[in-house]
């Protein structure tokens, strides 16, 4: 039974290994408010094969990128689209394609350097995308690895890191 155990056990992620398609999202929080009424963060979102970030703000907005960005990369496949009234329209903006992606092997190492660099951050990596939600691994300095299992379990998790590093500072 032990054997058996060891086999099925979650393989750990490293956030630094080389894939084919990278998925894994690092999101800076650059903006955040010490205002109680002001609790909608700000930053950039950054992907190994996005050579610029991408700000965001607000987590209607910051999760509206991320599922775009999702598409994009065709990765992680999903399951069953989102049900919405109108496609939202991506033209003339910097997710509108995938042209000045870089896809190259050198990407790599420039990633690992904006990771280094930032003061607040969350490395999302979403593994599934299921029944309209995603299901992954978030990682932080001062939570270490948090599994979600939907979207919105996601941005309770970030919702409390903010809350956690607001105290610190």
């Amino acid at each position: 039974m032990g054997k058996i155990a060891e086999k099925t056990k979650r393989k750990k992620l490293n956030f630094v290994e080389k894939n084919v398609i990278q998925t894994g999202l690092l999101i800076t929080f650059e903006n955040v408010q010490d205002d109680v009424q002001s609790e909608e963060p700000e930053g950039m979102i950054y992907n190994v094969h996005i050579p610029y970030g991408i700000s965001y703000r607000g987590y209607g907005d910051l999760f509206m990128k991320m599922e775009r960005i999702y598409n994009l990369l065709d990765r992680p496949q999903a399951e069953f689209e989102m049900r919405n009234l109108k496609k939202t329209n991506w033209k003339g903006t910097v997710l509108e394609n995938t042209d000045r992606w870089n896809f190259e092997d050198s990407c790599f190492e420039d990633f690992k350097k904006l990771y280094i660099s930032s003061k607040r951050w969350a490395y999302a990596e979403t593994l599934f995308r299921r029944h309209g939600s995603w299901q992954g691994v978030m990682k932080t300095t001062k939570t270490g690895s948090l599994y979600y299992r939907s979207d919105l379990e996601l941005m309770h998790y970030i919702a409390e890191y903010l809350r956690e590093t607001k105290k610190k500072r």
